[in-house]
């Protein structure tokens, strides 16, 4: 029987449910399903820095839910926590060069089902130029819809 390892990405501390998802989507490809095969992928692969933060799990790992205990850990010692994120939301998250279509990506991800649509998207067309907030907020449609049609209003540079 072939046997198709598995390499996980190096981890990224920026955002650690971005590097599980990618391990797990390698788990997925490889038929990889059984607990401890993950949980032994991830401490064999991982770097020893960012497993000191999971030590008593490593060195006493529970019973079932290995791998399960390991990543919420990780996620917990190296995500931004829900405070920080909503921080960036309400003060840090700027237009600039991103596309209205980034922007409200971005700004989705950081609110996180946390944040009424309303108030996101509100958040969302006080960053952009006020020519097309004004042209916006005569429009009707959710706000995909309005980001996509404010990205036709950029100039012909693509640039905000």
């Amino acid at each position: 029987m072939a046997r198709l390892s598995i390499k996980p990405p190096p981890f990224w501390k920026p955002d650690p449910r971005m590097c599980f998802a990618q391990v797990e989507a390698q788990f997925v490809r490889a038929g990889i399903m059984a607990d401890e095969t993950k949980y032994y992928t991830i401490v064999a692969e991982i770097d020893s820095a960012v497993l000191t933060h999971a030590t008593d799990i490593i060195s006493s790992p529970p019973v079932s839910g290995k791998y399960d205990a390991l990543k919420e850990r990780l996620i917990t010692e190296f995500g931004e926590s829900n405070e920080k994120s909503l921080k960036r939301l309400f003060e840090g998250c700027e237009l600039g060069e991103k596309k209205p279509t980034t922007l409200l990506r971005d700004m989705k991800d950081l609110a996180s089902q946390r944040v009424d649509k309303d108030v996101l998207k509100s958040l969302w067309l006080r960053r952009l130029p006020v020519q097309v907030q004004q042209i916006l907020s005569t429009l009707e449609g959710d706000i995909e819809a309005l980001a996509k049609k404010a990205e036709y209003h950029g100039d012909c540079n693509g640039k905000w």
